[in-house]
């Protein structure tokens, strides 16, 4: 008569001949206990991470209609954009020399105009200070040096249009961000 095969345990590794069923993977109910935990952990990675992927999916599809994301979106490229411009300028409202920390400053706060929020000529460089500290960001002190650098004229276009409404569509969106991030290389590579 032949010898029973033994069959390596997945749990502890001991050789054992099995005596339950041909399906059997462990030799002993302990191991089957371990071997039963680890497999419902697996499983429930799995779940996890599909879960994960699906839930990343949905917010993608949400982020791609909503507009408040893609104004964030192209508010931060615009920014970047009038930093690095503005880079090395003083502050247009106080005229204190230029730092790292810079911001990229409205002149019509982009709350009052959402036609002007994106206009380069209402964003320029200012101080933390000036920007964000000081009562409406240091009008009295931004307007006469937005004169100088951008003419009066100008200055005037953006005061009588600062309560014009503009609906950004989100095609117009992306395609302003895409306009900014070439603008941003551009400065980037000349800056170097």
């Amino acid at each position: 008569m032949n010898k029973p095969k033994e069959v390596k345990c997945k749990v502890c590794g001991c050789y054992f001949v099995k005596t339950i069923s041909s399906m059997q993977k462990v030799c002993s109910p302990k191991c089957a206990i371990i071997l039963s935990k680890e497999q419902a952990r697996k499983k429930r990675e799995k779940q996890d991470k599909q879960e994960k992927s699906q839930l990343k999916e949905r917010k993608k599809k949400l982020l791609e209609n909503d507009r408040g994301h893609w104004l964030k979106a192209l508010q931060k490229e615009v920014n970047k954009f009038i930093r690095l411009r503005d880079k090395g300028q003083p502050c247009i409202a106080c005229g204190a020399v230029w730092k790292p920390s810079f911001q990229a400053s409205h002149f019509i706060p982009q709350g009052r105009s959402s036609f002007l929020r994106f206009d380069e000529r209402n964003i320029h460089s200012g101080c933390i200070r000036c920007n964000l500290f000081v009562g409406g960001g240091n009008i009295h002190g931004y307007r006469p040096r937005l004169v100088e650098k951008i003419g009066e004229q100008e200055v005037q276009w953006l005061e009588e249009n600062q309560h014009r409404i503009k609906k950004w569509e989100i095609s117009e969106l992306k395609e302003l961000i895409k306009v900014y991030r070439a603008k941003i290389k551009e400065l980037d590579g000349s800056q170097e």
